[in-house]
This record gives C-alpha cells, structure tokens and sequence, in this order.
C-alpha cells in the first residue's frame, strides 16, 4: 500500500487481519429432520417390551403344567349286528357310526372290498356298545381339550416374541437414525434420502431424492449381498430391481444388481437388524 508520509510517497505495510471461517447462512438448510421416535415413545416400547417378556414367562409357566395323557386303545367291538347298506353309506362312514374301524368290518365280512359298497347290500357290522365307549370318548374329549389349551398358548407366546422382536427392531432403527443424524456424512445422507421407521415391522423405509445405484445404498448401509433384492419383492415374489435402469454391457448376463440404478421416488424397505450405516468411520 503506498502512502504520502513527509512529502514522500512510501510504501506502507499492510494491516494485519486474521482469517475468519466463513460461516453457512442460517435458514437455508437447517437440521436433518427424520422421522424419529419422541423419548415417551422410546420409553413407552422399552416397557411394553419388558411388559410381554414378564407375560411370555407367565405363559411358559402355564404351558408347562399341561400334562396331556397317552391316549387309549380303541375298545375292540364286544358283539355284531345285521346292517343293510343305504345309498352313500361307506366303510368308513359306517366304521364311525358304530364305533369301529374299515378293518373289522372286513374281518367281519370278508366278501366285501373297499370301495364296493352297493345300496341293499347286507353286512355283519361290529359295534362297541355305549356303555364300553361313553368313557373312552370322554378321555379323548380331555386330551383334545389339553392339546387345544396348549396351542392356544404356543399361539399367544409366539405372537408377543414377534411383537418383541418388532420392538427392538424399531429402537435399533431409532438408534441407527440418531448416528446419521449426528454423524459427519449426515448431509450425504440427507441429500439422497428420505428415511422413517415402518412401525409394523420395525425396518428402515427409504425414498430416493435422486437416481442412485443400488451399490451405493448398499455401501451406506453396509449391506451384505442380496438384502436389498430379497426384502424388496412384488406380490408375484419377484424382486422390484428387476424393473430399474440396467447398466449398458456386452455382458448383460453377468451383470448383477449392484450396478442397476433405481429412480428418484423410489421406495425400498432396508431390514433394520441388516443394517449397519457407515457413519462410524466419518464421526
């Protein structure tokens, strides 16, 4: 800088001045905003599921005081009657009805074959009287009752064990969204997606802002081979990829999904308990 100083022009030093980091302008972007569960929310699913291990133990409890009997031996038929052969009787129908079996009906009348039944035709039907078949029926009502008891408990544990595997499934999308939330990359990934938690299943739902490839959804996510392609299917069990942009090739047959580009406005399902971002390298 050349200043006039006693009549002489000089040059002058210039001011010192210190570097200030430009500063991004407040509003334009703002903070990441996914949707995530309030801290009443996690609470409240951390307590439901502590609230269903407590009921499966109850039930566990409960299933394992069932005894179910052996069943008993069928009583063998105690006398024999004449029965005339209606149109639409069959062996079998006939075995129930008299409290026996195809088999001593065809001991008892060996000129008849299955399958052979004709109207009029006269037969020699072994019975069991009610009075020997009253209690053998009755046990096998208690044994069924034990066993439909039983399921109905199998049924009951097997449903909370899936909505606890749902739960945790949707704390560890909660969790993955807050390390991509506070990770360095977190624009990255707010620049090419839209992500929520599907709280019927507990995965990550994703929406592409822009044409992405399906290798690099996958590297995001550190995803093994074939997680995306197999969680993402048609009602006909096809897989969605099939339907993007593959990539151009002498070598079409060798190509594999990984190089296929899926379009803006796209909708993928990322199976929660697959996914692993990687945010930790970029912290």
């Amino acid at each position: 800088m050349v200043e006039k100083i006693n009549g002489n022009f000089e040059i002058s030093k210039a001011p010192e001045t210190s570097y200030v980091k430009p500063q991004k302008a407040e509003g334009k972007k703002g903070p990441i905003q996914f949707e995530r569960l309030s801290a009443n929310e996690s609470k409240a699913i951390e307590g439901q599921i502590k609230s269903n291990e407590a009921r499966i133990k109850q039930l566990e409890k409960e299933y394992n005081k069932i005894n179910i009997p052996q069943k008993p031996a069928k009583p063998a038929p105690d006398s024999s009657k004449p029965v005339t052969v209606e149109f639409g009787n069959t062996l079998s129908g006939l075995a129930e009805k008299y409290h026996c079996t195809v088999a001593d009906i065809e001991k008892a009348n060996p000129e008849v074959k299955t399958g052979t039944l004709q109207a009029g035709q006269k037969l020699k039907m072994p019975f069991v009287s009610d009075k020997k078949w009253a209690p053998y029926a009755k046990t096998l009502d208690n044994i069924n009752a034990l066993e439909h008891k039983k399921y109905e408990l199998e049924r009951k544990i097997r449903n909370l064990q899936f909505e606890i595997a749902r739960d945790k499934r949707i704390l560890k999308a909660e969790s993955i969204l807050g390390e991509i939330q506070s990770c360095r990359r977190a624009d990255t990934f707010e620049e090419r997606y839209t992500i929520r938690i599907d709280r019927k299943t507990g995965n990550l739902k994703l929406k592409l802002k822009e044409p992405q490839k399906m290798y690099t959804i996958k590297s995001d996510f550190h995803l093994a081979d074939g997680v995306i392609r197999e969680a993402n299917k048609d009602k006909d069990g096809e897989t969605i990829l099939k339907n993007f942009e593959r990539p151009r090739s002498w070598f079409l047959d060798n190509v594999n999904y990984d190089d296929y580009t899926a379009p803006a406005g796209t909708e993928l399902v990322l199976p929660t308990d697959a996914c692993r971002p990687k945010t930790a390298w970029y912290k």
